[in-house]
């Protein structure tokens, strides 16, 4: 599951930065939701870490 977008940014003579701006944004999200993603990413992981932690302990009966 790919959560990110990876399209080259391409910049074209006369393009402004609000152009620029906007074509991040409609690629990767605004800073908000890479935010939000980010944050989710940590929860899932510190999820995924306790769960393995759990397992390892059930296994040697502890």
């Amino acid at each position: 599951m790919a959560l990110f977008k990876r399209d080259k940014v391409e910049t074209q003579p006369g393009q402004s930065a609000a152009d620029l701006l906007a074509q991040c944004a409609a690629d990767y999200g605004t800073p908000e939701e890479r935010e939000d993603r980010a944050t989710e990413a940590r929860i899932q992981s510190g999820l995924t870490k306790a769960r393995a932690a759990d397992t390892a302990k059930a296994r040697w009966g502890k």
